[in-house]
């Protein structure tokens, strides 16, 4: 029956100042029974006074309406003469604390001051969110000093949060410093400390940037590692050198074009055949199976590579799904003497059918591709023995 705009004291006829005890009946609403706001009058046969915010509830329920005091009708609400008002606000009243001792006697809006600040008896609530506690004014300055829901500042990123909260806070705030945990020494913001420690702490171990080489040294210790192992570093890319001459590797992409038309329509241990491509001289083919095939968990693809001539030696394959992030790779060394012709290696449980058709729905033209890197020793090479005669 209140609203913001208007600050209740709980008045009533007890609280009337001597002298007052008449004039103090006149001045408190029927209906919420505390100091008339805004009196307004209705247009009853008593025209009686009450609240503005009080009588507007009872005649937004209808006109006409039913005068909460004499019962009688009234179909307006008029704002009270200015001599009304008048005589309702000088009436005084003595502090609701006075039985505690305060000794305060004015008008209505003298009180509201004087309970605002100046009497040291009243208590008021705590205003910050969360606190409970009551206090007196002379003592609330000390309370808010102290009080466990104040808000106060973060030392490290200014945000504002209740005090009996921010330890939990500095365990997540971006700018309370930590040590670096390798104790390289320095003291960083944690949003900092991850980046130190990739690109900048001296302590951090890291493995040695020349290919083949596999030790891990102190980030502090590089340049000394580096000096000391000239000689091994050229040992290694002379190996390497020697590799790439004795070894012959071939690079390419292969595209199934059409494949979730052609997908749709196979069942378990059909397969997707890729047409022929050489490597040393020897045909071969990607074998994909959409479904699986005989030795696939249920609701697995398989993928093979598979030789269509006789090839001896071991051979290195790195198939990798296109499209996939890189989720779907398989990269092996096997001896393709021991296999048959039209036979090979690869992985029965390759990927999720499902992967296939995403990689295929992220090309233009519905595609499904394959990088394919191969490679092998070039003594794998053979003299190959073409027997005939040319026709005439």
């Amino acid at each position: 029956m209140t609203t913001e705009k208007y600050k209740r004291l709980s008045l009533d006829v007890f609280l009337a100042a001597p002298g007052f005890e008449d004039q103090a009946g006149n001045a408190l609403c029927p209906i919420c029974h505390d100091f008339l706001e805004d009196p307004t009058e209705t247009n009853c046969g008593s025209r009686h006074t009450f609240c503005e915010p009080c009588i507007e509830l009872v005649f937004a329920e209808g006109s006409p309406g039913d005068c909460p005091c004499c019962r009688g009708q009234f179909t307006r609400l008029e704002k009270s003469k200015g001599i009304v008002k008048s005589l309702i606000e000088h009436v005084k009243w003595m502090c609701p604390n006075h039985e505690r001792g305060c000794c305060f006697i004015g008008t209505k809006r003298q009180l509201e001051k004087h309970l605002d600040g100046e009497c040291e008896q009243h208590e008021k609530e705590c205003p910050f969110d969360g606190c409970t506690e009551s206090v007196k004014n002379d003592l609330l300055p000390q309370h808010k000093a102290v009080c466990e829901h104040r808000p106060v500042a973060c030392t490290y990123c200014k945000k504002k949060f209740r005090f009996n909260v921010m330890e939990i806070h500095h365990v997540i705030c971006d700018k309370f410093p930590l040590p670096c945990p390798n104790e390289c020494g320095q003291t960083l913001p944690r949003k900092e400390v991850e980046n130190h420690c990739k690109t900048e702490c001296p302590e951090v171990v890291v493995p040695c940037v020349f290919p083949g080489c596999g030790e891990m040294v102190k980030k502090k210790f590089m340049s000394m590692h580096e000096e000391e192992s000239t000689k091994k570093h050229l040992n290694l890319l002379l190996q390497k050198i020697d590799h790439v001459e004795s070894t012959d590797s071939m690079e390419f992409t292969i595209h199934l074009p059409d494949f979730k038309k052609k997908a749709q329509g196979m069942q378990r241990e059909d397969a997707l055949e890729s047409v022929a491509f050489a490597f040393q001289g020897v045909p071969f083919s990607l074998h994909v199976y959409p479904w699986g095939d005989s030795d696939s968990k249920e609701n697995w693809a398989a993928v093979y590579l598979i030789k269509l001539e006789d090839y001896r030696g071991y051979l290195t394959y790195d198939i990798e799904l296109i499209k996939s992030n890189g989720m779907h790779r398989l990269e092996e060394i096997a001896d393709f003497s021991d296999v048959n012709v039209f036979c090979g290696y690869g992985q029965f449980n390759f990927c999720r059918p499902e992967a296939l058709f995403s990689a295929a729905r992220k090309t233009t033209v519905g595609a499904l591709g394959f990088r394919v890197r191969l490679s092998a020793p070039k003594s794998n090479r053979k003299c190959r023995v073409i027997s005939g005669y040319a026709s005439k």
